[in-house]
């Protein structure tokens, strides 16, 4: 009859450290709310990017002229370049 009853506490026991351990799990997720908020922010920033870039290399025994090169971006997935 103990070993039963001991059984019984286990699983008890077992499934309020499951229930709990999901119960937190849940709290770390984010809400709609910020899930909406996070989306207007991101449609807010700036749709066009461009960056000039100077590379100059420092190499034993080779001569390599420095370059510029001009990188462009423009939402939603355009990567242009030019050297």
């Amino acid at each position: 009859m103990l070993r039963q009853l001991s059984w019984h506490v286990t699983i008890f026991i077992l499934l309020t450290a499951s229930m709990t351990a999901l119960v937190v799990q849940a709290a770390k997720l984010p809400s709609a709310q910020a899930i909406l908020q996070r989306a207007r922010e991101v449609q807010q920033q700036p749709r066009d990017y461009v960056v000039e870039v100077t590379a100059k290399f420092d190499i034993p025994d080779m001569r390599i002229v420095p370059m510029r090169i001009k990188l462009s971006y423009k939402r939603p997935d355009q990567v242009h370049s030019r050297a």
